[in-house]
Formats: structure tokens, sequence, C-alpha cells
């Protein structure tokens, strides 16, 4: 619950305003190689975050700017592509929102700029597409895809997310606790069917 708090109050604090720089960065091509390309970015610090998966997780930066990063998971090679060691998806994209430190700092790209169209090769393409940006973490060199969220949307989607989790927490209990007690039933009736049945036997 504390790690939910910890955005909720950085979202309190939000304030609007980017510095737009253009910067040559260096996009991988399918095949490996690397291009120079001319992109426009903002640049900010991660100050905060909540995780949610492996796949996805929430981002505050230090502009006031909000996100939600999504992972990019490579989808199955082919045989050939196995024994070939074939990387469907660049390395750069090997990453996990966990992964990213609060105080790193991150590169805000458009989509359409800094792209190399790693999501084709992705099992979770379908998500990927709906991603306005790239983060690039200047540190490590690894990207997240994101989705830029206004505060009212990202309140809503936590709120729903927490609900959610909440309920099937509470749904996995009470199922456990009525097997338990139909297991406590069935316990009780064998115990009771077996000793009858072995006082019945030493009657006769």
């Amino acid at each position: 619950m504390k790690k939910w708090m910890i955005l909720s109050v950085a979202l309190a604090s939000v304030i609007n305003g980017y510095s737009d720089d253009f910067e040559s960065l260096d996009i991988e091509n399918k095949n490996g190689s690397a291009s120079h390309q001319e992109c426009e970015f903002t640049k900010a610090k991660l100050t905060s975050k909540v995780i949610v998966n492996s796949a996805t997780g929430y981002y505050t930066f230090s502009d006031g700017s909000l996100w939600k990063v999504i992972n990019c998971f490579p989808r199955w090679r082919s045989l050939s592509e196995w024994w070939n060691d074939v990387r469907v998806v660049p390395d750069a994209y090997q990453s996990s929102p966990n992964d990213w430190y609060l105080g790193a700092d991150i590169k805000i790209i458009p989509r359409a700029q800094g792209t190399d169209r790693a999501e084709e090769n992705a099992s979770n393409k379908t998500e990927l597409d709906q991603a306005t940006h790239l983060l690039l973490n200047e540190a490590s060199g690894k990207k997240l895809f994101a989705i830029s969220m206004r505060p009212e949307e990202c309140l809503r989607e936590l709120y729903n997310l927490t609900h959610k989790e909440a309920y099937n927490q509470g749904f996995l209990k009470g199922q456990l606790s009525r097997d338990l007690d139909a297991s406590k039933q069935y316990e009780k009736g064998f115990e009771a069917g077996y000793y009858e049945g072995y006082k019945e036997a030493l009657r006769k």
C-alpha cells in the first residue's frame, strides 16, 4: 500500500513544462547495426515509481510528467533463429521497469522519432502500439515504451489496479477458507465413519 501512496503524493505536486533539445542518438536497426538519427527529446530525472509487475510500471519525472511504462517482451524465436542466435528484439529493450533506479537521468523521445520498430517482434505488440514515447536510460542505455498520462488518468488507473488486486486477494482468501472448511468436514466425516465401522466390527 505504501508504494501506491508514494506516487499519489507525487501526483499531487505535478507541474508542467518541458525543455526540448535535439541530439543525434544511436538507433539500433533490426539487423543489429546502429544508425545516427537527429531526435527531439526532453530530459528529466526519475523521481518516483510504482511497479505493477515485470512488464508494467508508473513513473513520475522531475519535470512533473507522468508515464505508464511497458517492457518489450520478444516473441518466441524460430528454430533457425535460435540456432543462429538471431536477436528478434535489440538488446536495449531487454529491461524491466523495476530495473530503473530513482534519480536516473532519462531522455524522453517522441515515439515517431526514436523507435527502431522493436515492437514488430514483440509478443506484447498490442500494448506497445499504444505507447506515445520511448524512454532512454542514459546510464544503462536501456529503453522502455511509455504512455504519457494526465494526473486524473493515472489516479484512476491506479485505483482500478488496486481495487482489482484487493478483490483478487480477498476472493482467493475466501476460496481458501471455504476449501479449508470443506476439508475439515471431510476429515470429521471420515473419522466418525471409521470409528463407527470399527466399533461395529468389534461387536460382530
